[in-house]
């Protein structure tokens, strides 16, 4: 069991951070019985090429949930504050920075890749603010 429990918990950890992402209408609707979870195992190969409309796998939907969420924060602490509590690990931070197109490398510290995701999300918003002049999305 030694070898395979790193796997468990990788998916564990994608799980946790799928149900993390849950909005509060998901959350009711799992609740009442109206949604299921499904958990499928598939070749990455075959998935993708037989699958005509691309669809989110559950750590690229939570994690496209969380980016979507960061992008209407206005302040890099509370968005950093919002992420530690929606990211666990450093599984998270890697799916969030693929799904954001962010370059990293494998030896980027987890900081760095927080810092990385937030000034991808929050803080280019921002510079941009500031160089036309504006605080607020009311400016324009």
């Amino acid at each position: 069991m030694g070898k395979n429990t790193n796997i468990y918990l990788i998916q564990f950890d994608k799980l946790t951070s799928f149900l993390k992402g849950l909005n509060d209408i998901e959350i009711a609707n799992l609740e009442s019985g109206n949604f299921e979870i499904k958990m499928e195992l598939v070749s990455k190969k075959d998935y993708l090429k037989n699958s005509p409309s691309r669809v989110l796998s559950y750590d690229e939907f939570a994690a496209q949930q969380i980016i979507d969420e960061l992008n209407n924060f206005n302040n890099r602490e509370e968005g950093l504050k919002f992420l530690l509590t929606k990211c666990s690990s450093r599984i998270d931070l890697e799916s969030i920075a693929r799904r954001m197109d962010i370059p990293f490398q494998k030896k980027d510290t987890i900081d760095k890749l927080k810092e990385k995701i937030i000034e991808s999300s929050i803080g280019f918003r921002l510079r941009s603010q500031a160089i036309q002049g504006g605080n607020t999305k009311d400016n324009k």
